[in-house]
């Protein structure tokens, strides 16, 4: 039977697997092939092998940054980032020590942790029985959270709306949160980075999503007028993220979701306010999910996530096809588009959408 503990324990095991025998090979490699494949990696959005490269590199003692332009460094230096904070994030997961657990029942854990500086952590661990692909896309599509996600008492979502894109994968999303009166709203403008850990090499194949207030400017290259409460107090969240693991490699019954907020709410959290906002509204976050999955097959959503020319969905599908086959069959289908023929300048139409076409027209000229 499936526990908390049994899944913390396999994360470990993955964890420590054996290594791939492209990484073994990576020794016998030169300093400029190593690094090399390290940007080819990085360059696909393949952040953790492309990391692992680096690791090698850099285990050698060689002084390579020197010789290498001003693009490859800035490269390396998004890659170092992003490849340490999924470690640690995934390190945060795997161990519930200092961690104050608010609630757990119907399979959702609420965590909590205090810090003396005064920021907070939060942690949410649920299984969602919903595909990998639903659960991204609801993630993914910002403006439209408010038609799902819940308020109690004055706690809630007010605001939530993509603010740029750097890439496909790096996005700046804001967001203001309601408070009970008489406290102020929050509003908190941060980097949503997507790190593809799909690869069989990257075990436990997982999506990691980071979210970090601190790398925001750099996925929003132009400035976007944000309007917000009067009062509402601008606060920060880092070193925070989502990691979502497929049934079959988790070992699960359903899809593990698991997600860490760090923030500074600029103000003493009072115990009743950790109740309600942790205990309650958090654990409430994690239902409405469970039941928001089905609205990903709402046309809202499948007018983005079945356009065959959306780049993003069209590079999930493309890696799940080569690393997670079982997930990629889950997805809703792409919706075809008619083709023109060039050789004879005319449409192509299947049976199927003929057949369609005819239903609809032959009632409008019998009418006549």
């Amino acid at each position: 039977m499936y526990t908390w503990g049994s899944y913390i324990e396999l994360y470990h095991i993955i964890s420590s697997g054996p290594v791939c025998e492209s990484f073994v090979m990576a020794n016998k490699r030169s300093d400029a092939e190593l690094l090399e494949r390290a940007l080819q990696a990085y360059d696909s959005h393949k952040i953790m092998i492309a990391g692992r490269y680096l690791e090698n590199l850099e285990h050698r003692g060689r002084a390579f940054a020197s010789c290498l332009d001003e693009r490859k460094l800035t490269k390396l230096k998004s890659l170092e980032s992003r490849h340490r904070r999924v470690r640690r994030l995934r390190e945060s997961l795997a161990s519930d020590d200092g961690w104050e657990v608010q609630r757990d029942s119907n399979g959702i854990r609420c965590l909590y942790q205090a810090h003396e500086s005064g920021c907070v952590r939060i942690r949410l661990d649920a299984q969602i029985d919903s595909p990998v692909f639903d659960l991204l896309s609801l993630l993914k599509e910002v403006d439209l959270w408010q038609s799902w996600l819940p308020s109690l008492g004055g706690l809630g979502v007010t605001c939530a709306t993509s603010l740029g894109q750097s890439t496909m994968l790096n996005m700046c999303y804001h967001v203001e949160v309601g408070l009970p009166w008489p406290i102020s709203n929050r509003t908190v403008t941060f980097a949503v980075d997507g790190v593809d850990c799909m690869n069989a090499e990257d075990a436990p194949q997982q999506i990691v999503i980071l979210l970090d207030s601190r790398y925001a400017q750099g996925n929003c290259p132009q400035k976007t007028l944000v309007t917000t409460s009067q009062r509402a107090v601008p606060v920060e969240i880092w070193d925070s993220g989502v990691v979502i693991t497929p049934a079959e490699v988790a070992g699960t019954a359903h899809t593990m979701m698991q997600v860490i907020i760090v923030a500074d709410p600029k103000m003493a959290v009072p115990r009743w306010l950790v109740n309600l906002g942790i205990r309650n509204f958090c654990f409430l976050v994690m239902v409405q999910i469970r039941s928001a999955a089905a609205v990903t097959r709402t046309e809202a959503h499948l007018r983005h996530t079945t356009d065959p020319n959306n780049e993003f969905y069209a590079f999930i599908r493309h890696r799940m096809s080569e690393s997670l086959p079982l997930q990629l069959a889950l997805a809703p289908v792409v919706r075809r588009t008619p083709t023109l023929d060039a050789s004879t300048e005319r449409l192509e139409i299947s049976c199927s959408d003929w057949t369609s076409l005819m239903s609809c027209a032959l009632p409008c000229l019998g009418s006549r």
